[in-house]
């Protein structure tokens, strides 16, 4: 069979026929991603927000109600919210959270200019346009640690819209072709079982929140609603490390990160991971990193 010249077994399948032309079937688009920096205690609620939103924790701690699902978060956290949600965000006092958010339309017909705005005013038409549509992602608000290749992989491509989106709007097939990779990543994401269990999730994002202190076993097995032995069990068993251990080299992992990319002093960073002395700290920073931390944040090693 032919149709305009072309044998049809050579059409695309992301091409339908329609009324006696090829018309292409809506494909996913990013329409916003940004960081935003909370200040200590700033709640920002929006009722209703037209995308679906991957966030990410950078830094500090607060905690995200998606659909009256409340998640408590820290460094490391990861949120999946679904299509059309209500997020309400709330910076802890101290320690308020920074973020980074991906706005994605799943489906987003190509008849229709993307607009580089993400609609979550009462009013706004895109909320009810039938050019942006949800798509077969879940209903529900995914909360997991970043602990795998794949959640990564996510944040790397939402990290990476961040900056396309830091100047003028990137144009439309830069920001398709954005959507279609965060899709794939969001779909195997959203679709792997967690990989630790609830408890051990819990008391490893207590720890990572927590990074400035040393909480006690017990303090942390409370969290994991378990007995100390419990705690420990579950530690070994999924990380192959004590709970210390695991949360020292958290503290060693952020640490590395903060040198690399902030401008805080040696001393610092001390202080952020639990290091009151940094003599101390400069001496558990080389023997898990092999350097010093003075050479280790030296410009020529930051991106």
């Amino acid at each position: 069979m032919q149709i305009y010249g072309t044998h049809f077994m050579d059409i695309p399948h992301r091409y339908v026929l329609w009324d006696d032309r090829f018309m292409e079937e809506p494909s996913a688009a990013v329409v916003w991603a940004n960081h935003y920096q909370f200040h200590g205690s700033e709640v920002i609620r929006n009722r209703r927000v037209g995308s679906v939103c991957v966030l990410w924790v950078r830094r500090g701690v607060g905690d995200v109600t998606v659909d009256g699902r409340r998640f408590a978060v820290g460094a490391g956290s990861i949120v999946l919210m679904p299509w059309m949600h209500e997020a309400i965000y709330r910076a802890d006092a101290v320690k308020p959270f920074e973020i980074g958010t991906v706005h994605l339309v799943p489906a987003h017909a190509h008849a229709q200019v993307v607009e580089a705005r993400v609609a979550h005013l009462p009013g706004d038409p895109l909320l009810d346009a039938d050019f942006r549509e949800g798509g077969a992602l879940p209903r529900h608000p995914v909360l997991l640690h970043r602990s795998t290749p794949a959640e990564d992989a996510l944040v790397g491509i939402a990290e990476y819209a961040v900056s396309r989106f830091a100047g003028p709007a990137p144009d439309e097939a830069v920001m398709r072709a954005l959507g279609r990779l965060l899709l794939d990543e969001a779909r195997s994401w959203a679709s792997t079982p967690p990989p630790f269990p609830a408890a051990l999730r819990a008391m490893m994002e207590y720890i990572t929140r927590r990074l400035d202190a040393h909480p006690r076993l017990e303090e942390i097995s409370d969290v994991g609603g378990c007995s100390s032995a419990t705690a420990e069990r579950l530690f070994r068993k999924h990380t192959g490390m004590s709970v210390q251990s695991w949360a020292r080299a958290q503290r060693m992992a952020e640490a590395a990160h903060l040198l690399r990319s902030s401008s805080l002093r040696v001393r610092e960073v001390a202080l952020r991971v639990g290091f009151d002395d940094p003599l101390h700290f400069s001496r558990a920073f080389k023997a898990v990193h092999g350097e010093a931390p003075s050479r280790f944040s030296s410009p020529a090693l930051r991106p």
